[in-house]
């Protein structure tokens, strides 16, 4: 049987509005909705400017992967980073230094 497309009717916009209250992801809004793809559902929300604001005004409800870091953690990560690449430079500086020193040294008394 061929796939076609229907029309949306007031059953499955009103279906739609309370799920996108409850903060669900358009793939689980389409499990809940028979016969609607994720894609349909997607394309039925930025159809309707009144679907899109609710969309927008939920997406911190919505279900999203786990964090794994706040933004707090994150900055202080990038700060240890820089600090590391900081400490491993100089190390590295230090090393070329010495080594140019050592050359320097063996080639006046060679």
């Amino acid at each position: 049987m061929k796939n076609r497309w229907k029309h949306w009717n007031e059953t499955e916009d009103a279906l739609l509005v309370r799920l996108i209250s409850e903060g669900l992801t358009p793939a689980e809004m389409s499990e809940n909705i028979q016969g609607r793809t994720k894609s349909a559902v997607y394309n039925r929300i930025y159809q309707k400017q009144e679907f899109l604001d609710a969309y927008r005004a939920n997406s911190n409800e919505r279900k999203r992967g786990p964090m794994l870091h706040t933004k707090e953690e994150i900055t202080s990560i990038a700060d240890d980073n820089r600090i590391w690449i900081c400490l491993i430079g100089g190390l590295t500086s230090a090393v070329c230094s010495f080594a140019t020193l050592l050359i320097v040294l063996l080639a006046l008394f060679a």
